[in-house]
Order: C-alpha cells, then sequence, then structure tokens
C-alpha cells in the first residue's frame, strides 16, 4: 500500500482562511506515524482530509498510485478508516454496531468481507473484556466502552489503514496498551502492509506506537524529531 497526499489545503468556509495549508506527505504500507501539534494545529483536520471525510479546496489523494476520485471513493473508506475521538455507537448493542457494516456493504459495496465472529471474539479477549460486552447496550456503554467498540468495529472491515484520532484516551492504562498491542497485531498479523498514523496528546503513547513523528503547525506539515 502507497498512499501519495498532494497539496491538499482545506478552508474555512465561512472566513475563507486556511486550515490546511498545502500539505504533501507519501505513506508506505506497514508504517506506524504520530501527528503531534498544538490544540487547534490542524491534526484532525488532516486525518478527515485523508479519509476523506471533508471536502478539500485543492489537491489529490492517490492509493497505489491511482486517483481516488469518483467510483473509487466508496472502496477507498473502507481501507482507509478514520476513528474519532468521540466514539459514535447509534446500535442498540455492541454486536449490532459490529455487524452494520456488512449488511450495508452487502447491496453497496464489491467487498465480499463477511462478519468474523470468532476473531472479534478473540479481540474482546485480548482487551480484557468478556463475550457479554457485544450484549451491552448503547445507553449502558461508557465513553471508553465506545471507543473500544469503534476500535472493533473499524477492525473487523478489514481495513489497510487506521486513521485514530485520541481513538484511546477515554481508556484506562492497561487497557490503553492492550488496544496498542491489538493494533500492533493487525498491522503485523499477516503479509497485508497496514498502516496506523495516530494523533495523541500524550507523548509517551507516541514514542511508544510511532517510529515516525510527523508535527503540524498552523495547517502545515514537517517531520518531527517530537
Amino acid at each position: 500500500m502507497r498512499l501519495e497526499i498532494d497539496k491538499i489545503s482545506r478552508r474555512d468556509r465561512h472566513t475563507g482562511e486556511p486550515l490546511l495549508n498545502e500539505i504533501s506527505l507519501t505513506i508506505t504500507g506497514g508504517e506506524s506515524i504520530a501527528l503531534r501539534g498544538r490544540s487547534g494545529s490542524g491534526k484532525s483536520l488532516l486525518l478527515r482530509a485523508i479519509a476523506l471525510l471533508d471536502p478539500l479546496a485543492r489537491g489529490t489523494i492517490h492509493l497505489n498510485g491511482q486517483a481516488v476520485c469518483g467510483n473509487a471513493i466508496p472502496d477507498y473508506r473502507r481501507q482507509v478508516v478514520y476513528l474519532p475521538q468521540q466514539a459514535v455507537v447509534a446500535e442498540d448493542t455492541v454486536e449490532e454496531a459490529l455487524r452494520r457494516p456488512f449488511l450495508y456493504r452487502s447491496s453497496h459495496s464489491s467487498n465480499t468481507k463477511t462478519f468474523d465472529h470468532p476473531q472479534t471474539l478473540e479481540r474482546l479477549e485480548q482487551l480484557g473484556r468478556p463475550e457479554t460486552f457485544l450484549d451491552k447496550r448503547n445507553s449502558d456503554l461508557s465513553g471508553g466502552e465506545k471507543q473500544i467498540t469503534a476500535l472493533l468495529r473499524a477492525l473487523a472491515v478489514g481495513p489497510t489503514m487506521l486513521l485514530l484520532d485520541e481513538a484511546t484516551s477515554a481508556l484506562d492504562a492497561e487497557t490503553t496498551q492492550a488496544a496498542e498491542q491489538l493494533i500492533h497485531t493487525w498491522q503485523t498479523e499477516n503479509t497485508d502492509a497496514r498502516t496506523a498514523i495516530w494523533v495523541s496528546h500524550d507523548a509517551a503513547q507516541a514514542d511508544r506506537v510511532a517510529p515516525r513523528k510527523l508535527k503540524i503547525e498552523a495547517g502545515r506539515l514537517q517531520e518531527s524529531a517530537l
């Protein structure tokens, strides 16, 4: 997997002020990257731009040499998955939330992957949660449990890249490290070159999970020794 981001920009729709300023970046399969920067510097905006969740003022994204546009966007969004800090679980139970992407894709996507229940149970165990966690109702989930659900759902659909936007911030230290190990296992468990980009306020976490560091400041990106 090779993702090439070429001079993408985004502006405030009301003021026209640049929020992302001609950012270019090449990401190769298997990388773990930490994106650092002050609050409001553009970290979340960049992840959302890479995931094609927000409109760009200019610039292009190529995956494996092919421009991501038009009919290529749905499959790109399956491969490149964004996990926000405030995880959203709209379904009644955790299991329904995990199965929902497959119900949708059965009629809207060429991808034939199905929900792997045994694998989900293995991942639950790695995160220190029993099988009964799948039966928990949305209304009973804590913020951390919603983050666990979002992570399990993202991994279940078989992405090649995770964009983790403070995606473990509501977890306790033990579960955070279990989630980090789970993501590392996902990256290395087979020959697919899988990538994770982390936004984290925790410098120690960034050092644990990502050899490559990037810094964003005022919408501009640079390699960093942070």
